[in-house]
């Protein structure tokens, strides 16, 4: 009998461990509270450029899913899985736009992507940001505990732009208002712990405090967004003259284009003017040329900007004399460019040598006389025209004979003429 009771009951108890299991990883409370939904917070989008450069026109997109559940360890609060429903939160794009102010910082790293004022090595750079909102307000929070969702950047295809594949890891603090009713809250500033991890790194390394997001929250990467950079070069093209013959006051005619850029992007023209000594070649050519009499051109200028007005191109046309040259500044990296110069009278070579400036970039095509090239650095571009004459010869050598003909009949006469007067 009792063995056939110890065999019911075991059972039972089996029968109860199978029924229990389902749903072991559940939480469960002894209150029912009153679900909450989230709120909005933001993060910095942080795009560096060089100081020669311009803002580019560029968009940011994201993506936000939930974070995977860290188990409590060494007295630091679990992490619970992000909450997608009813409605998965969503993270507002970042625009940069053309004509963008910049703010200048000169503690800004390369290596490590953050600003740091002790760090010798750091770089002067551009930085600008803007804020990109992050809406939970979509989401029921049912009860208290730290919500994980992890921000991604989607990477895009702007010209220039390094996409980052730093990902930001934001914690939502949902607590118990502790008055008496069940009823959650989320501080708006408080509320949400962001964070920024590696390519390489885990987000199950971001760890929480004991205290919710107090200042025990230290073993995690506290941060204020995400970081782009903008890696530009400056296209300098210069003009050289020699010969007899060459005009050092001619303006020749010179046509750049350059492919691969961004729709709407601007570009500054350093000109004679230019005292931005960020640049890395001060132009100096003139605004509005003189037209001289050498001069086939009837309307000529160089402009201090450029821009992109549609496609992912702009052609535009620039006069120089010899000893000048302009520097197309902030062209993003793997821009394409084709200079071409009308030459006319003058014979055309590539490469020239301005004062102690060497103008021997890209590859010259002696067939359609241009020079092209990639900007995967700085480029220095130029053209010098040759023109020579010759002094004809050979005009002496003709007259001298007649000279001397000319003077030995005069001598013969002035022989005669003393002879016969000798002999009256």
């Amino acid at each position: 009998m009792k063995t056939r009771l110890g065999r019911l009951l075991t059972a039972a108890a089996a029968a109860l461990v199978m029924a229990v299991s389902p749903f072991a990883g559940v939480k469960t409370s002894a209150f029912t509270y009153t679900a909450i939904h989230g709120t909005t917070t933001t993060f910095n989008k942080y795009l560096v450029l060089d100081d020669s450069a311009q803002v580019p026109n560029v968009t940011f997109d994201f993506t936000i899913a939930a974070g995977t559940a860290v188990p409590s360890s060494n007295g630091t609060m679990e992490v619970l899985t992000g909450v997608m429903t009813p409605t998965a939160p969503t993270v507002t794009s970042a625009t940069f736009a053309a004509g963008n102010d910049t703010v200048s910082y000169t503690d800004w790293n390369d290596d490590t992507k953050t600003f740091k004022t002790s760090d010798a090595s750091a770089k002067q750079m551009n930085v600008i940001d803007v804020l990109t909102a992050n809406d939970f307000t979509g989401v029921t929070f049912p009860e208290p505990g730290i919500y994980r969702y992890v921000v991604s950047e989607t990477a895009g295809s702007a010209k220039g732009i390094g996409y980052t594949t730093d990902k930001l890891i934001i914690d939502v603090y949902v607590t118990d208002k502790n008055d008496g009713t069940h009823t959650l809250q989320i501080d708006d500033v408080d509320g949400y712990v962001i964070s920024r991890i590696s390519a390489s790194g885990s987000a199950a390394s971001i760890t929480t405090g004991t205290d919710l997001g107090s200042d025990e929250y230290s073993s995690a990467e506290k941060a204020t967004g995400l970081t782009n950079t903008y890696t530009t070069h400056n296209l300098v093209v210069g003009k050289a003259v020699s010969g007899n013959q060459a005009s050092r006051d001619k303006y020749f005619e010179f046509t750049v284009t350059v492919d691969n850029l961004n729709t709407g992007d601007k570009f500054t023209v350093s000109l004679a003017d230019d005292s931005n000594a960020a640049t890395v070649v001060d132009g100096k050519a003139d605004a509005a040329p003189t037209k001289t009499a050498a001069t086939t051109y009837d309307t000529m200028s160089n402009p201090i900007e450029v821009s992109v007005a549609s496609g992912t191109s702009f052609t535009q046309k620039f006069y120089l004399q010899h000893g000048q040259y302009i520097a197309i500044r902030g062209l993003p990296e793997g821009a394409a460019y084709t200079v071409t110069e009308d030459a006319e009278d003058y014979k055309q070579t590539a490469n020239a040598t301005i004062g102690a400036v060497e103008f021997n970039s890209g590859t010259y095509s002696d067939t359609d006389k241009n020079i092209t090239g990639t900007l995967n650095t700085d480029a220095k571009v130029g053209f010098t025209n040759t023109r020579n004459g010759t002094v004809p010869t050979g005009i002496v050598l003709s007259v001298v004979p007649a000279v001397i003909i000319f003077a030995l009949a005069l001598a013969a006469l002035i022989v005669i003429a003393v002879r016969r007067k000798r002999a009256e």
